[in-house]
């Protein structure tokens, strides 16, 4: 009877911080999709090198915040279990930007630097949030 009410504390304990990295996780996917969602929104808008500029300007807004969260979790023991919805939100996020490939392909083939600036923003967000970090 001792031995089970000392090693409740620590089942509690460890159910609580479990609990807290998948709020934190799930907190910091949406905020990614959001953005990816807006900086799609600004190429789709206009599909040229203006609105990947302008995409680019809603990436530096929210890129070093994101980050510091991004670093945060990353340094976190996290189990496999958690380590899925983070990796899924990075990767729908990435998803949204490489769909603007294809979505606008003819564009990109008119207009070169519409195109290039498109794979360099692309590249961009997907170093920045590297899912081979997630170890």
């Amino acid at each position: 009877m001792r031995t089970t009410l000392s090693i409740l504390p620590l089942a509690i304990a460890l159910a609580v911080s479990s609990c807290g990295h998948s709020g934190e996780i799930q907190e910091f996917g949406n905020d990614l999709k959001t953005v990816a969602r807006n900086m799609a929104s600004e190429v789709n808008s206009d599909p040229s090198p203006a609105g990947v500029s302008k995409a680019m300007k809603e990436f530096s807004k929210e890129r070093t915040p994101l980050r510091a969260r991004w670093d945060k979790l990353r340094a976190k023991s996290l189990s496999q279990h958690e380590k899925g919805p983070l990796l899924s939100a990075v990767g729908d996020s990435r998803l949204e930007l490489r769909q603007l490939t294809s979505k606008h392909l003819a564009d990109t083939h008119r207009n070169a630097p519409f195109g290039s600036s498109l794979v360099l923003l692309q590249r961009e967000f997907e170093e920045y949030f590297d899912m081979d970090s997630i170890h």
